[in-house]
Formats: structure tokens, C-alpha cells, sequence
């Protein structure tokens, strides 16, 4: 897997026992905090690739509203794949 996948999975993992511990959705600040990333940049950019291939949802109106999709929580091995 190449490291942008690596890092891009470890976004979604992030996303997903954030979300399934009860927690609230996290900040694009908070995904850099956890992974250890430089830039808000590159944490937003896996974010928006997650939500462009289905794996999470959010509402464009409102802060910190990621949503895990059915997609992602059937398909969490696929995510890992690409």
C-alpha cells in the first residue's frame, strides 16, 4: 500500500473509533493532532477524498458533522485496499 493509502486509512480509522466510541466528529485540527501531520491541508484532502469515494458523509452547512456512510462500515477492508 502506498503511504498516501496508509495515510488515508489511518484518517478513516481515526474517523471511525472517534465516531463509534461516541465521541464528536472530529476538527480537520484534531485529525492532524492524532496522525501526527504537518499540514490541515493534506488531513483535509484525505477527508475529502473519503467523502468523494462514499466512505463518509457531512453536512456542508454545519461544523464538524462527519457522518461514517453504510459504505464505509460494511465495506472497512475496502478502504484499505485503495
Amino acid at each position: 500500500m502506498s503511504k498516501r493509502g496508509e495515510t488515508r486509512l489511518a484518517v478513516y480509522e481515526y474517523i471511525y473509533n472517534r465516531l463509534s466510541e461516541g465521541g464528536s466528529s472530529p476538527t480537520v485540527r484534531d485529525v492532524c493532532a492524532a496522525l501526527h501531520l504537518k499540514s490541515t491541508f493534506t488531513a483535509h484532502l484525505h477527508i475529502e477524498n473519503l467523502r468523494a469515494e462514499g466512505y463518509i458523509t457531512f453536512d456542508d452547512n454545519l461544523q464538524r458533522t462527519i457522518r461514517l456512510t453504510d459504505k464505509i462500515q460494511i465495506g472497512r477492508a475496502s478502504c484499505r485496499e485503495r
